[in-house]
């Protein structure tokens, strides 16, 4: 089978980037023909600029032009370094398909199977709206399928006013798969069918995938922060684990932010590695402290010790740490807490069970 992925394998992200890659692996090691389908939103590619021209005609008026312009100079080099290492790993680990020059009309139309996901591709704070593109709704050969693998809203719930769109866009899927059970339940409601829960392909490729990609790093005994400016006490709860555990605080990012190094004083600040780079900080470190549902999931991949703060994406990440028996590590930033070593000893067993549900799906989706 010839295949297409669409998804944000584009996005300055190093969740967004991997789980494409891993997903990419997957399908390959099907002996699939698979290719990313080289599709380039504006909303994605505004984060990518520079220069950042986009923010610039957004700035209202002489103060805020100013301010815009000076972050430029101040960014320009770092979010370059950033950019190019994104996408030296695209082009060394992706088969990408011809540019789409003119947007939903010039997707190509030569694959037997259609993959849209993972991700948040149906989010539509990030899409500026519901997609026509990641809801399927582009020309195809009458053949083709149209598959969904572990789709993310990014919402706690579908809006009233937004359902009868869905509705009509999922009547194009031959076979949808999501990532959170909540919104398995609201499709099931709106559609009246049973879309299935899948693990994110991060989890679903073997972890030698990510292990082989691994850079080690040249710190020694550190806790990995991933964190969000929306989040003050995060920093606050990784030293108090690095204190327990006599580390360093290493915080990573993918495009340096001023700020909160300046308030994230006393870390090593990462930002703008590459892919790899990433994987081998998570490999290595002696405990993750993180917000984002990738950082749990590679905590999880590769069996490091971990907490997970709860912030309001908990949905994503408690689903898939209440499955694996893991709930415990989900925790208030707040919390005064102990270090206790993860207890991996259910997790292969469990994990091994999802991935073959989750494949299952995959085999019966596109064969």
């Amino acid at each position: 089978m010839k295949i297409g992925i669409l998804t944000f394998h584009r996005a300055l992200n190093y969740g967004a980037v991997l789980q494409c890659y891993a997903l990419y692996n997957v399908l390959k090691g099907m002996g699939h023909e698979v290719e990313v389908i080289d599709y380039r939103p504006d909303y994605i590619e505004k984060y990518r600029d520079p220069c950042s021209v986009y923010f610039m005609t957004k700035a209202k008026g002489v103060l805020a032009s100013i301010k815009v312009a000076v972050g430029i100079l101040v960014y320009l080099n770092p979010k370059k370094r950033a950019t190019k290492n994104f996408n030296d790993f695209i082009a060394q680990y992706l088969k990408i398909s011809a540019k789409v020059a003119w947007g939903i009309q010039d997707i190509p139309n030569d694959y037997d199977i259609y993959i849209l996901g993972s991700d948040q591709i149906w989010n539509p704070i990030i899409c500026d709206g519901y997609s026509p593109v990641f809801w399927g709704q582009f020309n195809r050969k009458s053949t083709a399928k149209l598959v969904t693998y572990a789709a993310s809203l990014g919402l706690v719930s579908i809006p009233e006013k937004d359902k009868e769109i869905i509705k009509k866009y999922l009547s194009s899927f031959h076979a949808i798969s999501v990532r959170e059970n909540s919104l398995k339940i609201q499709l099931s409601e709106l559609k009246g069918m049973k879309p299935s829960i899948v693990l994110d392909p991060t989890l679903l490729a073997p972890s030698k995938v990510f292990s082989e990609l691994a850079i080690r790093p040249s710190i020694d005994k550190y806790v990995l922060l991933i964190t969000l400016e929306k989040e003050p006490h995060a920093l606050e709860f990784a030293r108090r684990i690095a204190h327990q555990l006599n580390c360093k605080v290493v915080r990573l990012a993918a495009v340096r932010n001023l700020y909160l190094e300046k308030i994230l004083n006393n870390t090593i600040n990462r930002f703008g590695v590459s892919p790899k780079e990433y994987c081998g900080l998570f490999k290595y470190a002696t405990c993750i402290v993180g917000i984002s549902f990738h950082a749990t999931a590679f905590s999880l991949m590769f069996k490091r010790n971990f907490y997970i703060l709860e912030s309001e994406g908990k949905d994503r990440a408690y689903n898939l740490l209440s499955d694996l028996g893991l709930e415990d590590r989900m925790v208030l930033s707040t919390s005064d807490v102990q270090f206790t070593p993860v207890d991996y000893s259910h997790y292969d067993k469990l994990i091994e069970r999802k991935r073959k549900e989750s494949l299952e799906f995959l085999i019966k989706a596109i064969s």
